[in-house]
């Protein structure tokens, strides 16, 4: 499911209510994931994370400390558009095309000649 969306692209819905879609405020780790220590789940166990609305949009904001205001962690939304980020049919028949027809000759050469 997961390379099809991302080789065709399509709609992600989510599990329950809505997705969690991390601001630039969430931290992310080396390889760009959040840490699950940063996951909405987590954050809201922590108890110093709220669900508020901003302009009619539902966020998760973080609170660090009396002096600083609250950060936007997560934008809630009902569904997210995934765009198309693989090629993976496009590099497939593009390596057939090059590469099959050679093969083929080979191989059914290979086949007449060791047919009984």
């Amino acid at each position: 499911d997961f390379l099809v969306t991302q080789a065709e692209g399509g709609t992600k819905t989510p599990r329950g209510r809505s997705l969690a879609i991390p601001s630039k405020n969430t931290k992310r780790g080396a390889r760009g994931g959040v840490p699950k220590a940063q996951r909405p789940r987590q954050l809201m166990a922590k108890g110093k994370s709220f669900v508020t609305s901003i302009n009619g949009i539902r966020v998760i904001m973080e609170k660090k400390s009396k002096k600083k205001p609250a950060v936007v962690k997560y934008i809630l939304t009902p569904n997210a558009k995934i765009d198309k980020t693989l090629q993976f049919y496009e590099d497939g028949n593009r390596v057939v095309d090059k590469v099959f027809k050679k093969h083929f000759v080979q191989a059914f050469t290979r086949a007449i000649r060791t047919a009984r």
